[in-house]
């Protein structure tokens, strides 16, 4: 049974702005949330206690405690307490908290699906533009467990399996639940069900579990993005992959989670970023150990010279690997469908090609796992639009 965690948090996604703290010195930018930071503790540190302590005697307001992706906690610290937190021999760094908004990149035809059709609804079922390039032809159900790091997933959406989840943002509803429609189509992606309607996934009904970390909106605060990776570190022992299209500038706090989390089992797979610059520079694209997957322009499904790498998607030595992130058709909010393009459809292709070789391969730690899906890539296709001639493997799912 999944830990029914709760924390106050809220988040964002691919246009985030915050400083990578360290100890004693953090710069203030716009975005930034004044006073509030996530603080890093040393190991052997206790959390809850060094919180409480810090409660008590600073006068810190405690937003979020974290004791499984990192060691420390969020909080509002009062002016003329920062120097005395950060110097504390307990505390490792300090980064400040930030805004978090949703960057959105809006689909050539909105409205139209990868097959030109109106996509609002799909009664008989297609196979996505993107699931044809990578080459997935999986049908039935598979069983294996999925995290979506998201904006939640529609949970009552006829073409998802659903089975559990956590909540991270504090404003409105205390619901797992899409309000935004982003996080659906990530999920769509990597698990719609093979059931004769809407679109089929990479896995097709796979186990989802809903982490939202996004409002309705689609704005919040990295604390709630770390509270998010930090819950699924504690359900490592039933997770098997977690995707995060989302993300912004670097952050070590950010980075440090995923790279726990990993550690602890479960294969992160992230998206590379819509900034046209060096997902080198961003996070959790720049998490040493995740698999970063950059967009490739696809319109039908058919590798050919037509294909390049998407203008809008960052690049880069982090980049691991391509796949399909230009009209993909997937699951959206209210039971219905949409197309839409970015780094962030082109991960959750990554994610369940991830499950799918997890599925054949059992036990297979998150290293093998890339290794396994970067060796079988194809570099068969056109990289003259790549701003780093990095001819990054194309994720092929026949290979695995």
């Amino acid at each position: 049974m999944v830990k029914s965690l709760q924390y106050a948090a809220v988040i964002g996604l691919f246009s985030i702005l915050l400083a990578s703290g360290i100890s004693g010195s953090v710069s203030a930018l716009p975005e930034q949330i004044r006073d509030r930071y996530v603080v890093i503790l040393n190991d052997g540190a206790e959390p809850w206690s060094v919180a409480n302590e810090m409660a008590q005697e600073r006068g810190l307001a405690i937003s979020n405690v974290y004791g499984n992706a990192v060691n420390g906690f969020s909080a509002t610290i009062p002016k003329g307490q920062l120097d005395k937190v950060s110097s504390d021999s307990r505390v490792k760094y300090i980064e400040q908290d930030a805004i978090v908004t949703i960057y959105k990149k809006p689909a050539d035809k909105p409205g139209k699906g990868g097959n030109g059709d109106d996509d609002s609804t799909t009664p008989s079922q297609i196979t996505p533009t993107g699931i044809s390039l990578i080459k997935s032809t999986t049908t039935g159900t598979v069983d294996v467990n999925i995290a979506v790091i998201d904006t939640g997933i529609d949970t009552n959406h006829p073409d998802l399996n659903v089975v559990d989840g956590a909540n991270f943002v504090f404003r409105g509803k205390n619901s797992f639940d899409d309000g935004h429609g982003h996080g659906t189509h990530v999920a769509g992606t990597i698990a719609a069900i093979d059931n004769n309607q809407g679109v089929i996934g990479v896995v097709p009904g796979a186990n989802l579990y809903s982490v939202r970390v996004l409002d309705n909106s689609g704005s919040g605060t990295i604390s709630g993005v770390i509270a998010g990776i930090d819950w699924v570190a504690s359900n490592s022992d039933i997770i098997d992959v977690a995707n995060m299209s989302l993300g912004g500038s670097y952050s070590q706090a950010i980075n440090d989670a995923v790279e726990s989390a990993i550690s602890a089992g479960v294969v992160f797979v992230v998206a590379a970023g819509n900034e046209d610059t060096d997902a080198c520079s961003t996070s959790p694209a720049s998490a040493p150990n995740a698999i970063t997957v950059s967009a490739l322009d696809d319109r039908d499904g058919s590798l050919d010279n037509n294909d390049f790498f998407a203008s809008f998607s960052n690049s880069g030595t982090c980049v691991d690997m391509i796949a399909p992130g230009v009209l993909i058709e997937s699951t959206w909010k209210g039971g219905s469908y949409d197309t839409i393009s970015g780094t962030s459809m082109a991960s959750p292709h990554v994610a369940g090609a991830a499950a799918l070789y997890l599925v054949a391969n059992p036990g297979s730690s998150p290293a093998d796992v890339r290794d396994a899906l970067v060796s079988a890539g194809s570099l068969s296709w056109n990289n003259s639009e790549d701003p780093d001639t990095i001819k990054e493997p194309l994720l092929d799912v026949s290979g695995i």
